[in-house]
């Protein structure tokens, strides 16, 4: 066996052959392992992509179904029930809140999470400037977007439905002939809101179409 002398070192050029093949090797494992990367990458995006495309499907079927029982509704009240009820398809919890004359009133809520049951609900009444993002949401007859329930949606509505201080809630209008006669409140995450709006101007159609059913057989009666 041959012992290294200790006391030679390797010249430049054996320092230089070294220092090439090294670099050689490298390039050729990070070649490979950039390879795997990629692949790994393009496999977990094609799942990801087939789980939100399902998900998206699933999703519009639901807001589809749901668009079906508001318009299969033969009254107002049945009407803001099925909306309600349909809307935590696309949140937590959501709650309806008639509005007249500067006030709103409990009427129904829905969802898996926490909230008040009907009898509950129709204790519920407040003056809309005791809710500010509500108030607003009156009279600007848009959704609202608001990140302290306490202060802007009330101390007691925030009490009622268990909101945290920062927690995330939507006021959405129901509008009909330019008035508001309902507000639908939203939390949870995500919340999808273009299916929430699109659930609500079906609502809003239908309600009205209903008024002018009632209107012609009216008029045909007299």
């Amino acid at each position: 066996m041959t012992c290294a002398d200790p006391n030679h070192f390797p010249d430049e050029n054996q320092l230089r052959s070294v220092g090439d093949r090294i670099e050689s090797l490298c390039q050729d494992h990070a070649s490979s392992l950039g390879a795997e990367i990629t692949r790994i990458a393009d496999a977990e995006l094609a799942r990801v992509t087939e789980e939100l495309a399902a998900e998206g499907e699933a999703r519009l079927d639901g807001l589809a179904a749901a668009i079906r029982k508001i318009r299969e509704a033969a009254e107002p009240v049945g009407v803001l029930t099925e909306l309600v009820e349909a809307a935590p398809l696309f949140c937590n919890r959501a709650a309806l809140l008639l509005h007249r004359e500067g006030r709103v009133v409990g009427f129904r809520a829905a969802g898996p999470g926490e909230h008040p049951d009907v009898d509950s609900m129709k204790d519920l009444s407040l003056e809309c400037s005791a809710a500010p993002a509500i108030a607003h949401a009156v009279q600007s007859r848009d959704t609202v977007i608001t990140q302290s329930p306490p202060d802007n949606l009330s101390a007691e509505v925030a009490q009622r439905f268990g909101y945290a201080d920062e927690q995330e809630v939507r006021v959405h209008p129901v509008v009909l002939r330019n008035t508001v006669v309902a507000v639908l409140l939203v939390d949870g995450e995500p919340v999808r809101g273009a299916a929430i709006e699109a659930m609500t101007l079906a609502a809003e159609a239908w309600i009205e179409a209903l008024g002018s059913r009632t209107v012609r057989k009216g008029e045909e009666h007299d």
